[in-house]
């Protein structure tokens, strides 16, 4: 049995997913949207089931473990990923270029950008939820700095997004890295974080 994974980024009727699937369907609140998790013993639905959950306003994120740097690269068109096991309880820290099953570091940590790009969205998955009150600001970064492109995700939500309306240039070989702020009261972090940019 597989577990996939689906967001919306606004409401949809609950009892019109329930009908839709009849297998084993976890429904959660992520600020604004919903996501949704369903166990499927026949991968083989998982085509149909993409394309009637799409009609419904979701988006596929993946099975589980629901995504990895390369996974959401390539479904998002990102430009960009960065990734931690899960971000430290101190007020800003710094996740992998990529992806590192470890913990945020408090150190910045940058990649040199190989060829000139433009970004414009910030796209954020918790694989797994956090707890309390607070939330994260995750921030690009170009050469030590804010860039001005950030979304800001709620530790219980699994996704988030942002844009900016005028694309950002990064020119070729500028050291660019995500950081991580944290506000209100996070009790435990959220799990496998990812953040694509594109």
């Amino acid at each position: 049995m597989s577990i996939h994974r689906f967001v919306s980024r606004g409401p949809v009727g609950v009892e019109e997913l329930q009908a839709t699937v009849e297998q084993g369907l976890t429904i959660t609140d992520v600020g604004g949207g919903m996501q949704i998790d369903v166990s499927l013993t026949d991968d083989n639905l998982l085509v149909d089931l993409t394309e009637v959950l799409e009609s419904l306003g979701f988006e596929f994120v993946g099975t589980e473990p629901f995504a990895t740097a390369a996974k959401i690269a390539g479904r998002s068109g990102a430009k960009l990923t960065f990734g931690s096991s899960a971000v430290a309880l101190v007020a800003t820290d710094f996740l992998f270029p990529g992806f590192a099953l470890a913990v945020a570091l408090g150190t910045e940590i940058q990649v040199s950008c190989p060829e000139p790009l433009e970004v414009s969205r910030m796209a954020v998955v918790h694989n797994g939820l956090g707890t309390g009150a607070g939330s994260v600001e995750y921030r690009l970064r170009v050469g030590a700095a804010d860039s001005g492109l950030s979304a800001t995700v709620a530790v219980t939500a699994g996704f988030g997004s942002d844009s900016v309306v005028s694309p950002i240039e990064i020119a070729a070989d500028s050291l660019v890295s995500c950081s991580a702020v944290k506000s209100g009261t996070i009790l435990t972090s959220p799990a496998n974080v990812l953040v694509a940019v594109g």
